[in-house]
């Protein structure tokens, strides 16, 4: 009888040791994972090219043409080298479109 007592006790003290691991594990770990995961650089080249077009659409609509198309072709170069077609062929649609514009 005695070893079954001191046998289901070395089991709730070996549960308790694991839980406490598992405890520490679940607060140490996720922090560190979501530290590694976030994409800091690509947020911020998206963000650029972002900025790019709407730099060239307030150039665009204050009809200064010229100054508007190096940034058109900055954003639609960006973009595709990022594989963001759809972004790309807007720049691009807006390039021609600016292009239009000078005659």
């Amino acid at each position: 009888m005695n070893k079954f007592f001191y046998g289901n006790s070395n089991r709730k003290l070996r549960s308790f040791f694991f839980l406490i691991f598992l405890f520490l594990l679940a607060t140490i770990i996720p922090p560190v994972v979501a530290e590694i995961s976030s994409p800091t650089p690509i947020v911020q080249t998206q963000t650029s090219h972002h900025q790019l077009v709407k730099q060239a659409q307030v150039l665009y609509k204050e009809q200064k043409y010229e100054q508007a198309l190096p940034l058109w072709e900055s954003a639609a170069k960006g973009f595709a080298e990022m594989g963001d077609d759809v972004n790309s062929a807007i720049a691009l649609s807006n390039l021609s479109l600016t292009n239009q514009k000078l005659g």
